[in-house]
């Protein structure tokens, strides 16, 4: 009898298709969920981090995953499809794009006006600073997964000590109100190294819990050959 093959190669594999990577789910859960803290998920082309942001960013998934869901104000960014003209105050306003109806329909109109405030005034990174303590009183906070990080190293605009220096301060310093989940198939140490000719201190990434994505285990694929209904990205790694 013939089976499907639960493989293919070509787009993302859509949330309600997803399996496998539970332990890199629960890490990633915890880390970003319970402690507010920066991960890169990192591997080569193709290998599914895309699909996981994904799979975690979905709405039923969220609920499922994160206890204190409703306090965690979720986006996602993929730097492929922003302009390349993007600088910071362009970057944070598509940032915080989903906080507006966010803090609106928690009752936060305080927090909620002091972020238009902060977005008349062009994002400047002590008024962000300042809102995200706010945001940490409140106990919210803003998960912003950005995808293809890599592209930002080709942005004239934002490859500087302004904004790289700019988003370390925010997610160090805010106490857990901004937690960056991040793609990139470069890795922590290349990022790291292709950027310490502007950086004035600290290397800007070294903040980062790295989740490492490989090849799937023998048993693993054993578990998927038998799922006729799911689809899995094809790992091009041997």
């Amino acid at each position: 009898m013939s089976m499907n093959n639960p493989f293919f190669f070509g787009p993302p594999v859509h949330h309600s298709k997803f399996l496998g990577r539970k332990g890199q789910t629960r890490r990633i859960v915890n880390l970003v969920g319970n402690n507010g803290q920066s991960v890169a998920i990192s591997g080569t082309y193709k290998v599914g981090k895309t699909p996981l942001m994904r799979f975690l960013l979905y709405s039923e998934n969220r609920s499922t995953h994160f206890e204190n869901f409703d306090k965690l104000c979720f986006q996602f960014m993929d730097m492929q499809l922003l302009p390349k003209s993007l600088d910071h105050k362009g970057f944070w306003r598509e940032a915080t794009r989903p906080l507006g109806p966010f803090l609106k329909n928690s009752g936060h109109a305080n927090l909620e006006k002091a972020l238009v405030e902060v977005e008349q005034n062009g994002f400047p990174t002590p008024s962000l600073k300042d809102l995200f303590e706010s945001f940490s009183h409140s106990q919210i906070r803003l998960v912003l997964f950005i995808d293809e990080f890599d592209v930002l190293l080709h942005r004239p605009k934002l490859n500087n000590n302004r904004f790289f220096g700019s988003l370390r301060s925010l997610a160090t310093l805010s106490e857990g109100a901004l937690a960056l989940v991040i793609g990139t198939h470069k890795g922590i140490t290349a990022l790291n190294k292709e950027t310490e000719e502007h950086s004035s201190g600290s290397p800007y990434f070294n903040h980062f819990n790295t989740i490492s994505l490989g090849c799937f285990k023998e048993k693993s694929l054993d578990f998927f050959s038998d799922r006729e209904d799911h689809h899995l990205l094809w790992e091009m790694k041997p």
